[in-house]
Order: C-alpha cells, then structure tokens, then sequence
C-alpha cells in the first residue's frame, strides 16, 4: 500500500508541473487511474546502492600512505614500530584496569560491584586481542 502510494504521489507531482492550473485532488483521481490500469511503473526515486569497497581500493590506499612516507625520508619512524604501539596501547588498558579493580576492591555492595565489573568487561576484551 504504501509503494503504490509513493507511486501515485509521485505521478501527481510530474503531473503539477505539467499542468500547474489543475487542482491537486484531480491531479490524484488521474494518477490513481493510472496506477489502477498498470501504467505506471517504478518511479524515479530509487536509490542506488554503493559497490563493496573491494581489496585493491585498501591496497592502494595503503600504497599512497607509505608512498607519501618515503617521500618525506624518515617520517615513517616517528610514527613507531608495530610492537612498540601495542606495548602502549596495553600499558594503557592496564592502568584502566587497576584503577577499575581498585574500584571493584572499594565498592561496598555486591550490586556496585557487578556494575564496575560489567564496565571493565570490553577492557579485558581488547586486552586479550592485542
């Protein structure tokens, strides 16, 4: 029901501007009309769908940045190695963590207690994944 009425709103609006004089409820009965014989077909307003971005579009982006980088000699190593920005991003979450297990440890009620855990829950995820 409501595709056929985006249908015949549709028509009415291409209708008012080829005859801007006529009322709009007749404008309607005439696009009802159309859509009840099988006139009209899909309208104008369909909406297209992006394509996957696919790996070779990653590539090249990948290329361009390390191509930028070597443009500019040894920028590349003030950004760190690998290894050594997972070392903080653990150092991190583990300072994260103590202060929430020190929370945990000075909670009063088993119900705080719970709460605090549950908001430690994705730390502890994200630690084990790196």
């Amino acid at each position: 029901m409501a595709n056929a009425l985006k249908k015949i709103n549709a028509r009415v609006k291409h209708l008012q501007r080829l005859h801007p004089n006529t009322s709009r409820k007749t404008l309607q009965k005439q696009a009802g009309r159309e859509y009840r014989a099988g006139k009209l077909g899909a309208t104008s307003t369909v909406k297209r769908k992006r394509p996957a971005k696919k790996k070779t579009e990653r590539r090249k982006a990948i290329k361009k940045i390390k191509s930028a980088h070597a443009v500019e000699g040894r920028a590349i190593k003030s950004l760190g190695s690998v290894a050594e920005t997972t070392r903080h991003l653990k150092n991190q979450l583990e300072n994260q963590m103590a202060w929430g297990l020190l929370a945990v440890s000075q909670a009063k009620t088993k119900t705080a207690k719970r709460k605090i855990k549950k908001m430690l829950a994705p730390l502890w995820k994200k630690l084990r994944m790196l």
